[in-house]
């Protein structure tokens, strides 16, 4: 008796879980759902993004001041959040807004006026200490 109810709440506890994965699994939104940007709006997207990077940067070296590689980071990371969530907004991939300020880059699209873009990455060289 004992091991018959073990086995009925094991089954019911992966019953459960499949039921939840599976749920999970039909409210998730296909990543080729979202259109890609317009040309109007890949320069609406990179003006946008491009024009927040001072403001970025001279955070990131206030928070981590000294450590080029932890500044670096924190930009990135504040800019790739800005990115999704202008994707999100505009209902468009992300992948497509990437392209949008990879090709602004490349082509030397025209920035917001005082906006000049760090086109250099710095080499890794983690802090010694995360407190």
């Amino acid at each position: 008796m004992m091991r018959a109810v073990r086995d009925w709440i094991g089954s019911a506890i992966i019953g459960i879980t499949l039921g939840a994965a599976f749920a999970c699994a039909l409210g998730a939104r296909s990543l080729r759902s979202a259109p890609p940007l317009s040309t109007a709006r890949a320069r609406e997207a990179y003006l946008e993004l491009t024009g927040k990077e001072p403001e970025e940067r001279r955070a990131a070296a206030l928070h981590f001041p000294g450590s080029l590689w932890s500044q670096q980071d924190d930009f990135a990371s504040k800019e790739a959040s800005a990115l999704r969530r202008f994707a999100n907004s505009h209902r468009v991939s992300v992948g497509s807004v990437l392209r949008a300020l990879d090709d602004g880059m490349r082509e030397q699209w025209p920035t917001e006026p005082g906006v000049t873009l760090v086109k250099k990455i710095v080499p890794c060289r983690p802090r010694l200490s995360y407190r």
